[in-house]
């Protein structure tokens, strides 16, 4: 983790989050503070509200498939195969339009980061 300790916003997050998994899910022991920063740099860095954010998480934990898959909010921040955020997969899932312009919005900034790459 980075030098900058995780917000207190960030640690009640990351608390709220561990309360919708199963009691049963093993965490590693920084489970907390690398949540708490991931939800920090979802807010500085990649701009997204508080509020989104928890309508992602909470729609993302009662999908029938990512129920299984979303066990730690730093998925969010993650790229697929064809480099497009996770959040912005869950957010197409939940509302289909402005989903389908945050994908695309996302595939152009990875393929501009590519063209960077090979220039």
């Amino acid at each position: 983790m980075s030098a900058k300790a995780a917000s207190e916003r960030g640690l009640k997050f990351a608390d709220w989050f561990r309360s919708l998994l199963p009691s049963s899910v093993r965490l590693a022991s920084s489970w907390r503070d690398k949540w708490a920063k991931c939800f920090d740099d979802l807010v500085r860095l990649d701009g997204r509200t508080e509020a989104e954010i928890a309508k992602v998480c909470q729609w993302a934990r009662a999908n029938e498939f990512w129920q299984q898959n979303f066990l730690t909010p730093v998925k969010l921040r993650q790229r697929d195969r064809q480099g497009v955020m996770y959040y912005d997969r869950f957010l197409a899932a939940m509302n289909p339009a402005a989903g389908r312009r945050a994908v695309a919005a996302g595939r152009e900034y990875v393929s501009a980061r590519r063209k960077d790459v090979i220039e």
